[in-house]
């Protein structure tokens, strides 16, 4: 080999080194194509934090004798990987063979995943804010429910403290009394104690000075204790009916009679006002005959008794009166008058005794005698007592006399045996 051939080899050989040099600082120089930006044109940056994985990819290396090959591991539908397609040695662009661009992007592709990734982005936004908004909603709702519980509780206190009886609280009670009766005597009846059931006599000053007892009215009282006064009312009632006593009545057809002939005696502290319960009943019976009526006695506040009362209507002269004075009787100091009124059916021989009375007047001339008598007759029915003139007049009813005679010609012979004398009245 010639000594050109030498220089010549030698060149060539500080030009392959010069390469390998250069060749190992080109490992920092490789030309790259990195995936595109068009993606963030359909994005929201105010709103959308960029994955970062979508440009930075992860790599594997491998290396081989003349050249450094790079290839991404991510989803190819991102195309944002990276390939070496070349190298620049001297500032020329040395081409690799076997290297290839990355594949076309389906943009159609691409913008259905990026809508269904945003999609699903922003439902969970989305329930991220109803997550939140039921924390807030379960956290007021927690908080109404306290403050009702509470306010609750304050009420229900309030309430209790005020139904807590005291002995402050006693009661003066309404009270009713019957016109004429006494007012009560135990001051239980006029109070309602504030604590317990009891009423202490002693504790408590009740003052009816108001109250009038016989007369019907409202009248305030009062009661204190312990340097408190309530006031009440006491109601004077009349609600008791009349009491009536009734007879029978006899009259000559003719002659006229009212509610009141039927009457021997009412007691009522209101009074009484008489009257028939049919309203036609003077109207109704005037023929001579023998009748039923209803007398009722009334008082002024409407209270009502009723009896039932027998009327007789006689004809014209069938009535007789007898009368027979007894002497003097020193051993009762006493005198007797002895009267009957027989009303017969007609004054034949055969008329029969319709209805009369008997009567019996008894004159006492001393006290003791009269006093005596009293004793004697107290209780009796159908006995009048007059103590000013000391006489007992004692009425019966006669529908027979003597010996149970009811014709008319055994009654008359039974007056004028036994020393009847007949008069006009």
């Amino acid at each position: 080999m010639g000594e050109e051939q030498e220089k010549e080899k030698d060149i060539k050989e500080e030009v392959q080194n010069d390469k390998n040099k250069k060749d190992d600082q080109a490992q920092e120089e490789i030309v790259t194509i990195a995936p595109s930006m068009l993606d963030s044109e359909e994005l929201d940056r105010e709103n959308f934090k960029r994955d970062i994985s979508a440009i930075i990819p992860q790599f594997e290396t491998t290396k081989t004798s003349d050249q450094l090959k790079i290839e991404s591991q991510e989803n190819q539908l991102k195309s944002d990987g990276s390939i070496v397609i070349g190298n620049i040695v001297d500032d020329v662009y040395n081409y690799i063979p076997e290297s290839k661009l990355p594949e076309m992007i389906d943009m159609k592709a691409r913008k259905q995943f990026l809508k269904k990734n945003k999609d699903l982005k922003m439902n969970i936004s989305e329930a991220d804010i109803n997550v939140e908004r039921d924390k807030q909603k379960k956290i007021l709702n927690i908080t109404s429910t306290i403050s009702l519980v509470i306010i609750l509780f304050l009420v229900a206190f309030f309430f209790y403290y005020k139904s807590v009886p005291k002995e402050s609280d006693f009661q003066a009670l309404p009270v009713k009394v019957e016109l004429g009766k006494s007012l009560p005597a135990s001051k239980s009846a006029y109070i309602k104690p504030g604590i317990g059931k009891e009423v202490d006599e002693l504790q408590y000053v009740v003052d009816t000075s108001s109250v009038i007892v016989d007369k019907v009215g409202e009248y305030p009282y009062t009661v204190r204790h312990n340097g408190v006064v309530k006031t009440g009312m006491i109601y004077i009632e009349d609600t008791t009916p009349p009491e009536i006593e009734t007879r029978e009545v006899v009259i000559t057809q003719g002659e006229s009679y009212e509610a009141a002939s039927f009457v021997v005696k009412c007691s009522d502290l209101s009074g009484c006002n008489y009257d028939f319960e049919e309203n036609n009943t003077e109207s109704k019976y005037t023929e001579a005959g023998s009748y039923v009526v209803v007398v009722s006695a009334t008082d002024a506040y409407g209270n009502k008794s009723i009896k039932q009362e027998s009327l007789v209507i006689e004809q014209i002269g069938n009535v007789k009166f007898f009368i027979k004075e007894y002497d003097y009787d020193f051993t009762t100091d006493s005198q007797i008058t002895e009267k009957y009124e027989i009303h017969f059916t007609d004054f034949l021989s055969s008329a029969i005794i319709l209805t009369g009375v008997h009567t019996t007047t008894t004159v006492y001339g001393t006290e003791e005698a009269y006093k005596e008598a009293l004793v004697q007759h107290y209780g009796e029915a159908n006995y009048t007592c007059y103590d000013e003139t000391k006489t007992i007049v004692h009425v019966e009813k006669a529908y027979t006399v003597g010996y149970n005679y009811s014709e008319y010609s055994k009654v008359m012979d039974w007056f004028e045996t036994n020393g009847f004398k007949e008069t006009n009245e």
